[in-house]
């Protein structure tokens, strides 16, 4: 079976910066918070409460968490 299992969880994080590489797509929806997602081709993505935002396998950059975020996700 080569299917990649589905998850969806709630994820809580608190301020702070680091690199990012996303294995799998994702999708996000922030409910609380603010930050910037930065990728190695300079996309610059802003998110805050009410964002939905689509990670596509292999993203790569940075993450900076101005204020603590709430988000809902799925893997797939």
């Amino acid at each position: 079976d080569t299917e990649t299992p589905v998850e969806v969880g709630l994820w809580r994080c608190t301020p702070g910066r680091w690199p990012l590489t996303i294995p799998h797509d994702e999708l996000c929806h922030f409910t609380q918070g603010r930050a910037t997602y930065t990728s190695d081709k300079g996309e610059v993505i802003e998110v805050e409460p009410e964002t939905v935002v689509h990670f596509k396998a292999g993203w790569k950059g940075d993450c900076v968490v101005h204020e603590t975020i709430f988000v809902s996700y799925m893997l797939c």
